[in-house]
């Protein structure tokens, strides 16, 4: 019976709702302000004189459904004469294109202040872009005269007029609520026959949360800004939707389908929230996006059978891709950005770059560095599409690939597949990863080495030779991309030489991994001379023909190493929280602080969270495994800020500049092996699994919040 009564109680609040729902002129949400308050001073303008029997009209359009009042100011003609007759009345009307009168309201003289403002409430029901009339008189009841102010506007005089409106709701809003009503009413009289109804509650209820979080973000943030632009409205409603679609998706796997393995669940998010940082960040607003761009368009020139240079060696461009937007991240960028969309691509020719750095890395580095990315420009051009689209399949292909390498990783690595994902889903990862920096292609290759050593360490069969093929062809792309990396082949000797079957390569198998790795980086420094460069010294004479007399030689170093020392020391306590939490994304795009510190906390409370769900196979992790991954770690660490000594910091500087946190990010799947520890804890249940997944893509979903604040306020 109670049951019964619940139902019949809120089927009528349903009914109720939907009867307020149908005219769609009911519900106002907002209010819109049309004028600037009719102030008087320190403005140019005159009194108009209303008098008994006169009657002023002033024309305007409707700037919504439903117009609340106007602010106008009236004031008592300072000679009028004191009538004691009947007192009289300010009449003010709303007509429309045929005179009838919509709305109409009488205001008492009496209550006029000298030199005020004036509010006429009218509620008036109007046709949103329809002309209006607003008359204002008196009636014949008194000899009073009154005056309104007008303003000059051009040759004319208009009335200082303020009209308040209520924003009546979208014809898709009212049809997205009665969707709405209608599956709530269905949710209501059916919820016990839905199979694991209880989970769908906890679904609904959660999504709900979150929907309630980005309203407040809305109204409170993005309203008054988005209710300008139409194209930022767009966007943000698309990532809006894209943003709902990701949490369906993963409850949908993680909740109700159980769906426990990291490669496929990294496969979705991966893709959902690379498309979202794709689209938040306009063109060019990742570090050093410009130059990687001019890059991957010179490789794509040379894909596409062009070699020729400008003649100061500027690499050449189609005339409508040569712009040159600013690096900062920004409304006015991301509007100029966005409208560039449909804009028809009209005859072109080649010119050179206009760009902040116009000549191509491309030639002097591996081809792996902007393959990926140079495809995509090269797919667009043949297409014959604009400048938004090679940015944006260029950007997508680099993307893609990050995705294919990244995830071969986490399914063939069999320790820290977690803890992998998790650090694909930092902010900084992700913004790297749609945009045509090079960095993620180097962290999806890092990753896939370390993954391949791992594997074979770990798994239950002898080292073959096409093992030792794979590892040295991923090794040689993986340190001709950053050769700082190259550290990271000494993970070659964490294999136990058990693994080796054959008796006389087992007593040798140090040697001959050994000749492995200095296979690998001989192969490496012959095709990125740019690292021979910078450790021979000759980078500094060609800095110095350039002009940039503070670059240095590891020479000179090498002669006060104490200054090293003291540097490194400087380094660490001047900029030590600043590089460890940008690598999970406190400074984005340019480093800009755009997430605040309690969102990175979390971010380092999941990667623990990952770090300690450990498995079975971190029982045959000894002493020397965690020792080497240690000297790795370190020894990365160390190149990445030497490179940064030598080709970044003034020679008179007290600190190493340009160190930044997305360096450390290609080796930090080390950490599994270094902080493992041996217990009987598993991932083996799915709700640990939604734990992770859940809970990157909730801290995503506010940096989200976060970084269109930031664009939108700047």
């Amino acid at each position: 019976m109670r049951k019964n009564i619940y139902k019949f109680i809120l089927w009528v609040l349903f009914i109720i709702i939907a009867f307020l729902i149908w005219p769609g002129k009911v519900i106002l949400p907002g209010s819109i302000v049309v004028g600037e308050k009719p102030y008087s001073e320190g403005q140019e303008g005159r009194w108009q004189l209303i008098e008994t029997g006169t009657e002023l009209e002033y024309q305007f359009e409707a700037a919504s459904d439903r117009l609340k009042g106007i602010t106008l100011n009236i004031q008592k003609q300072n000679n009028a004469a004191s009538v004691e007759k009947k007192q009289g009345n300010i009449i003010v009307a709303i007509k429309d294109s045929y005179d009838k009168e919509i709305s109409i309201v009488y205001q008492a003289i009496s209550q006029l202040q000298e030199n005020s403002l004036t509010f006429f409430e009218l509620d008036a029901h109007l046709n949103k872009g329809d002309r209006y009339s607003l008359n204002i008189y008196l009636d014949n009841g008194s000899e009073e005269q009154l005056c309104i102010f007008e303003k000059v506007e051009k040759d004319s005089f208009i009335a200082g007029i303020q009209f308040k409106y209520l924003k009546s709701l979208e014809s898709a809003s009212i049809i997205l609520i009665w969707v709405g009503c209608i599956l709530l009413g269905v949710l209501l009289l059916y919820i016990e026959r839905i199979p694991n109804f209880v989970k769908f509650i906890k679904i609904f209820i959660f999504l709900l949360v979150l929907a309630i979080i980005g309203a407040w973000w809305y109204f409170y943030k993005f309203k008054e800004i988005l209710d300008e632009s139409i194209i930022l409205n767009r966007l943000y409603m698309i990532i809006l939707c894209l943003l709902a679609l990701i949490f369906i998706i993963q409850l949908f796997i993680c909740y109700w389908k159980k769906e426990k393995k990291p490669q496929k669940l990294f496969l979705y998010s991966s893709v959902m929230w690379g498309v979202i940082y794709l689209l938040i960040f306009p063109a060019f607003t990742a570090p050093d996006e410009d130059t990687h761009f001019v890059s991957s368009y010179d490789l794509a020139n040379v894909m596409m059978g062009m070699d020729e240079l400008g003649e100061d060696g500027k690499v050449l461009m189609r005339n409508i891709d040569n712009q040159m937007y600013e690096l900062s991240p920004g409304r006015e960028l991301m509007e100029k950005f966005y409208s560039s969309i449909n804009i028809k691509t009209e005859k072109w020719s080649y010119v050179e770059s206009i760009s902040r750095n116009p000549y191509s890395t491309s030639r002097q580095t591996s081809i792996f560095n902007y393959l990926f990315q140079a495809i995509g420009v090269a797919i667009a051009r043949v297409l014959n599409l604009n400048y938004f689209w090679v940015i944006i399949l260029g950007r997508a292909s680099n993307l893609l690939a990050y995705i294919i390498l990244t995830y071969l990783a986490i399914k063939i690595i069999p320790i820290g597949k977690w803890l992998i994902y998790v650090i694909s889903q930092f902010p900084m990862v992700l913004e790297l990863s749609a945009s045509y920096s090079y960095d993620v292609i180097n962290i999806g290759m890092v990753f896939l080495f370390i993954a391949l050593i791992l594997n074979v360490k770990f798994n239950d069969r002898t080292i073959k030779g096409y093992d030792l093929v794979i590892i040295s062809i991923v090794g040689v792309v993986m340190t001709m991309i950053k050769g700082m990396y190259f550290p990271i082949l000494f993970a070659i000797f964490m294999i136990p030489k058990e693994k080796f079957s054959d008796g006389y390569i087992r007593n040798k198998s140090v040697l001959l991994r050994t000749m492995v790795v200095l296979f690998i980086v001989v192969i490496s420094f012959l095709v990125n001379n740019q690292m021979l460069m910078h450790i021979s010294g000759t980078k500094n004479t060609v800095s110095n023909i350039a002009g940039h007399s503070n670059a240095r030689s590891i020479y000179t170093l090498l002669f006060d190493p104490f200054e090293i020392i003291k540097l490194f020391g400087n380094t660490i306590i001047k900029y030590g929280d600043s590089i460890l939490f940008s690598i999970f994304g406190q400074k984005l795009a340019w480093r800009i602080d755009m997430l605040p510190l309690h969102l990175i906390v979390c971010f380092i409370g999941i990667a623990i969270y990952a770090l300690g769900v450990n498995d079975n196979m971190y029982k045959s992790i000894n002493l020397s495994d965690r020792i080497i991954s240690l000297l790795i770690m370190f020894a990365c660490t160390g190149l990445a800020t030497m490179a940064m000594l030598l080709v970044n910091t003034p020679v008179g500087s007290e600190t190493i500049e340009g160190v930044q946190g997305r360096y450390l990010v290609p080796f930090l799947p080390l950490l599994s092996i270094t902080a493992a520890y041996n217990n009987s804890k598993t991932l083996e249940t799915s709700s640990k699994a939604t734990r992770i997944v859940i809970g990157t893509s909730i801290l995503n979903y506010i940096s989200v919040l976060y970084i269109f604040t930031y664009i939108l306020s700047n």
